[in-house]
């Protein structure tokens, strides 16, 4: 007999899992090494940046989880949608290559 997957609507607290689980999955991409060409710091960040759309689409999108650590992550195209509260404040110290160096500026 074949097992069913189980698809469910994400919860608030899904949302740093699946930012880690597509920052997974990116990390090994061109994409992810052009954005962040040190390999060092590039999970966490790509992590942190992807935290910030995955919260946005709890609000303005549908995030859906299987039991089997699959997601999909959409936003919803009806009307415009805002950025991000806050983004460019959010994303300077997320994407810092070390976040020490913010402290001995």
């Amino acid at each position: 007999m074949d097992a069913v997957t189980r698809i469910r609507a994400a919860r608030w607290a899904d949302k740093d899992h699946v930012a880690a689980l597509i920052a997974d999955a990116l990390h090994p991409s061109p994409l992810a090494t052009w954005l962040i060409p040190d390999p060092g710091p590039r999970r966490r960040i790509l992590t942190d940046v992807l935290g910030i759309w995955i919260e946005h689409a709890m609000f303005y999108g549908d995030i859906h989880l299987t039991d089997d650590d699959a997601a999909t992550v959409g936003f919803h195209r009806y009307r415009s949608i805002p950025p991000p509260a806050n983004y460019q404040m959010r994303l300077g110290p997320v994407s810092e290559v070390d976040p020490r160096a913010r402290s001995h500026r």
